[in-house]
């Protein structure tokens, strides 16, 4: 009998709201490396604004360019990564899968 495979969502919003941003900052937060001291390694408020930038005019002139994409698991399972025997592992649910912030074009600022 096959295990039961895993089921994915994603979702998407703009890095102008507050409440996505704020998700976003988290994510990386929980992603993100840690020296010794258990201090986090970069600033991801620093890093997000350096990476994407600001609106110059328009409606949301000021505000953070982007628009956030992640992916997370809905239903745990197996999961393959490639062709062949063995190529795959479980996930649980819940469990982060990747973020990326891309312009309206779909151009990657960055991914994680």
């Amino acid at each position: 009998m096959k295990p039961p495979r895993a089921q994915f969502t994603s979702r998407r919003g703009p890095m102008y709201d507050a409440a996505i941003l704020a998700h976003v900052i988290g994510i990386i937060i929980n992603q993100s490396t840690r020296n010794c001291a258990g201090e986090m390694t970069i600033d991801p408020a620093k890093f997000i604004e350096e990476k994407c930038g600001r609106y110059a005019r328009g409606k949301h002139a000021g505000q953070l360019r982007g628009w956030a994409t992640w992916t997370y698991v809905l239903h745990g399972g197996w999961t393959i990564d490639g062709p062949g025997a063995g190529n795959g592992h479980v996930v649980r649910p819940g469990q982060f899968i990747s973020l990326v912030v891309a312009d309206f074009n779909g151009n990657p600022y960055f991914t994680l």
